[in-house]
């Protein structure tokens, strides 16, 4: 008798034992599941983050060469062509950015070496042509402005 009790002890709580394995099994699947949507969510919100930075940036480039161009920008983010669209975007931020290079370099060239003073890229005028300041190491003064047309590497000095 005493052997039947404990076989039927040992088997209620190897049932128990089970139970308990089967709800913890239930309640990870479910943990799991809802990080997986909560990724997925996260990604979207970060896909529709970056398409506005891209949209914002695009519109910006555009505007400083008096040029708006807000349906191609649109069309790009409807049709999610994200790829596309940061190409165009990075293709166009480098060679701003080489531009703004090489006005700085025009005005170091003509200026010649000298350590009193440090050239900074200013703005991009109405006409298309590029603006360095050159300014005073110590004070940081503007001391004379550049206007450099990239395209003839032409200049005049303010």
């Amino acid at each position: 008798m005493k052997e039947k009790k404990k076989i039927i002890l040992i088997s209620i709580i190897i049932i128990i034992l089970l139970t308990f394995a089967i709800v913890l099994t239930v309640k990870l699947i479910k943990i799991k599941n809802n990080k997986l949507q909560t990724n997925t969510n996260v990604v979207s919100e970060n896909n529709i983050i970056k398409n506005e930075a891209i949209e914002n940036k695009i519109q910006k480039n555009t505007q400083i060469n008096n040029v708006i161009v807000k349906q191609p920008v649109e069309e790009n983010i409807v049709n999610n062509n994200q790829n596309e669209t940061e190409e165009i975007d990075l293709e166009t931020i480098q060679t701003e950015e080489d531009n703004k290079e090489k006005a700085v370099n025009i005005a170091k060239q003509d200026w010649g070496e000298d350590n009193t003073v440090y050239f900074t890229f200013d703005s991009i005028d109405n006409n298309g042509k590029y603006v360095v300041c050159v300014r005073d190491s110590e004070t940081t003064g503007a001391l004379y402005w550049y206007t450099i047309d990239i395209k003839t590497e032409t200049f005049t000095v303010e």
